[in-house]
């Protein structure tokens, strides 16, 4: 049986005042809260609380809130890797975890250009400008549907889910979409061992201030 252990932190001593390696840390530890949500909310088979427009629906939603996630992220760990503190912790770890992030970082910079592109058209805003584009690009026979229901809660724009796989898809050939749609789900899934990583550099941090 797995087992759960539970321990009480004081935040100020592991967070101090006016510390600038403690700041990222601790952002980092709010983001990746997050981006575990995020992918749970992506692979999950069935979420009925708010699956009521769709899966589908939901599952972008949350894929929308991981590209800005791990744009953050990716932020905090540049941030990281120039912080002279924290580099001379990760460099008395051992080898097997210095290579771990060394790759992660390598990924992360690999996706970049991904991320950073989903990021402005659908991360962290919905922008009106990426919205045009796959507007004037979309084919003049594409369908969407529109549920009115009694109550607000019933009434859904299921088109909508249309509209923002037609911005994930902008400038991309017809017979190439799907390829894309799965090209992009698989590239991020791929980045989700930034979990694991992230876990290692609080235990760097926490181990190198002899907090634990």
């Amino acid at each position: 049986m797995t087992r759960t252990y539970i321990r009480t932190v004081r935040l100020r001593k592991w967070f101090p005042p006016n510390d600038s390696l403690a700041a990222s840390v601790a952002r980092l530890c709010i983001l990746r809260e997050d981006l575990l949500l995020e992918f749970h909310g992506i692979y999950a088979e069935e979420i009925k609380q708010i699956d009521e427009h769709s899966a589908e629906w939901r599952r972008l939603y949350f894929l929308r809130s991981a590209i800005r996630t791990l744009g953050e992220m990716k932020q905090v760990v540049d941030r990281l890797q120039m912080h002279r503190e924290f580099k001379k912790g990760l460099a008395s770890r051992p080898s097997k975890e210095r290579d771990e992030f060394k790759k992660l970082v390598k990924q992360l910079n690999a996706e970049q250009q991904l991320v950073k592109q989903l990021r402005d058209s659908l991360g962290g805003h919905v922008l009106e400008g990426a919205v045009q584009k796959a507007l004037d690009g979309m084919h003049p026979e594409r369908l969407g549907f529109f549920e009115v229901g009694k109550i607000l809660n019933s009434t859904h724009y299921k088109f909508a889910i249309e509209l923002v796989a037609e911005i994930l898809v902008s400038g991309v050939p017809d017979n190439q979409r799907v390829a894309r749609l799965e090209d992009v789900f698989s590239r991020l899934g791929a980045l989700l061992p930034i979990i694991a990583i992230t876990d290692q550099i609080v235990l760097t941090y926490l181990i190198s201030r002899d907090l634990i």
